[in-house]
């Protein structure tokens, strides 16, 4: 369990008052010298500066990447390695208005498509030649899944003309099978096999009859979702929820929410995931990790999470210092040891292992503690800045575990930016519902003060907990 020290030191985002700990940290000595097994690879100075969409790996040796439309005057590319990621060739530029890519998805070395603001697009010739497939009016996809040549799924995130489409027939055909004109509209689908798949929204969906019908399972999405077999799998929810990686062990009915692990003896500790690769179902990479070092507060390093039992602890890696790579947005394994870490723009370079990268460093056994998103939210609080009386709002619905009244044992603590507890606001029982406690500051100094939410059942074990900043100004 973490204590509320580190859980502030997360948490802490405004650079003015967070100043205020340099001294404290450089005191202690700390030091960011580190080496690894990570080589750095660097992209064609030719597309220097893009970002990049999608990168996958088809073998040991072939890559594709593409960069999204980001402006009228920025060409995009379709790129492509042949040599494990140390030279990169443009096989494809598009440099007029409505160009970009979102996806690119390999089925072997040969067969691939990409989808964007173009279409849908296969080249059956390791993309030498692409050939347009023909979707319904004004489709301009902003995710996909390829099955295979036959079913493929898209995606466009939009609430006016926003949906899911689907074929069975290469793409002659196309069935809607999420409806346009709507503010949940999604914005990524995995598919298991050609039955069960799951379907993002700010909700998570999963059908079991191939996507004609979607069953409601929480109340947030995922960036990414890895399924090992038809009951165990991943999720990445990147910026939805700090610091963890979801679980599936039921088909994705329920998700265990497992801890990234804390760095120790850095300034600033970002823990979030938005990518993952499963190697097996104990072997599990996630990305998009940061942290901030104490001795140069302008440099962010990426931080790489793996787990090699399953998610029983997580470790991680932070590649050789010098490379200059602030997170890595994407993550390809061609097996347990032959790797790639890419980061969201050409001008970082990428990352490449041999060896399964630097040694892993676990910080401990972290408890698989099973999360309720649907159940539990603390809501910032508001006014915010506040002077000198704010209020705090948090909800429990109905239908949570191990309480027959739908109810719970609820606490907030107010501290201050040292960890140090200033208040209790409420610690009593709570039925199901939205609540709200009032906070005055009155008699306290300004500054960036803590309060955090414990949820306790039946049995005082701790089933919920977050933490957010508050600003007081006198």
């Amino acid at each position: 369990m973490k204590n509320i020290e580190t859980i502030i030191k997360e948490k802490i985002t405004n650079i003015g008052f967070a100043l205020s700990l340099i001294i404290f940290f450089l005191a202690m000595n700390f030091s960011d010298n580190r080496t690894g097994n990570w080589i750095h690879q660097k992209f064609d100075s030719t597309f220097y500066g893009n970002l990049i969409a999608d990168v996958c790996f088809v073998d040991s040796v072939t890559g594709y990447g593409v960069t999204p439309y980001t402006g009228p005057n920025v060409t995009q590319y379709i790129i492509k390695t042949t040599n494990a990621g140390y030279n990169w060739n443009i096989i494809r530029t598009d440099s007029q208005y409505g160009s970009g890519f979102a996806r690119i998805i390999f089925l072997n070395k040969d067969t691939g498509y990409v989808c964007g603001q173009k279409g849908l697009e296969k080249t059956t010739n390791g993309g030498m030649n692409w050939i347009n497939i023909q979707l319904p009016s004004g489709s301009h996809p902003d995710e996909m899944f390829v099955l295979n040549e036959d079913t493929i799924w898209y995606v466009i995130a939009n609430n006016l003309f926003g949906g899911l489409w689907r074929t069975t027939n290469g793409g002659i055909n196309w069935v809607q099978q999420w409806p346009s004109g709507t503010t949940n509209y999604p914005y990524k689908i995995y598919m298991y096999n050609g039955t069960t798949g799951f379907l993002s929204t700010t909700n998570l969906y999963k059908t079991t009859n191939s996507g004609f019908n979607w069953t409601y399972i929480t109340n947030f999405g995922f960036d990414d979702i890895v399924m090992i077999d038809s009951l165990i799998g991943y999720a990445a929810v990147g910026y939805y929820v700090d610091s963890m990686i979801y679980k599936t062990t039921d088909g994705g009915i329920t998700w265990f929410g497992q801890e990234t692990p804390v760095v120790p003896n850095v300034f600033m500790n970002y823990r979030y995931v938005k990518d993952l690769f499963a190697f097996n179902k104990d072997t599990v990479w996630g990305v998009y990790g940061s942290v901030q070092f104490i001795n140069n507060l302008y440099r962010y390093k990426a931080v790489l999470y793996k787990t090699t039992n399953g998610g029983l602890n997580w470790g991680y890696q932070i590649p050789d210092t010098n490379f200059n790579i602030p997170s890595c947005r994407f993550v390809n394994f061609y097996n347990i040891q032959t790797g790639w870490c890419t980061p969201g723009i050409t001008n970082r370079g990428a990352l490449y292992t041999e060896n399964g990268g630097d040694t892993t460093i676990y910080t401990g056994i972290l408890s698989n503690n099973f999360i309720f998103p649907d159940n539990y939210i603390l809501e910032q609080n508001y006014p915010n800045p506040f002077n000198s009386i704010t209020n705090v709002k948090f909800k429990l619905k109905s239908g949570m575990p191990d309480f027959s009244l739908n109810s719970g044992f609820a606490e907030i603590k107010i501290y201050d930016i040292t960890g140090k507890l200033i208040r209790v606001l409420t610690s009593k029982k709570y039925e199901a519902g939205e609540h709200t406690v009032r906070f005055d500051a009155a008699g306290l100094s300004s500054g960036v003060y803590f309060y955090r939410l414990e949820i306790t059942d039946s049995k005082s074990n701790k089933i919920y907990s977050e933490t957010k900043s508050m600003i007081y100004i006198k």
